[in-house]
């Protein structure tokens, strides 16, 4: 099953309330699914990128998920690369 997450915002409280609400939980997915994390916005808050990586880190390795940042502004995209959160999120766990 594929799922896409939208992430708008990831400020406190109402953006990582949205990001919690959407996340599926590590135990509903299946071998072979794959989750989208689609980023939208310019404003990129750590703490909903180590709220995203924690949860990653929990789902089982045969859970793909992957960044979808090509709607973002070009700063969000340059900073999720460069700080090496879409090779935390892309790997295998």
């Amino acid at each position: 099953m594929n799922r896409v997450i939208t992430i708008d915002d990831t400020a406190i409280p109402d953006g990582v309330k949205n990001i919690v609400e959407q996340l599926p939980a590590p135990d509903s997915l299946q071998p072979g699914d794959v989750v989208t994390l689609r980023f939208k916005k310019v404003f990129i808050y750590t703490t909903g990128l180590v709220l995203l990586a924690a949860w990653r880190k929990a789902l089982p390795a045969t859970v793909q998920v992957v960044i979808d940042d090509s709607i973002a502004p070009p700063e969000t995209q340059r900073y999720l690369s460069n700080t090496g959160f879409k090779e935390i999120i892309e790997s295998v766990a």
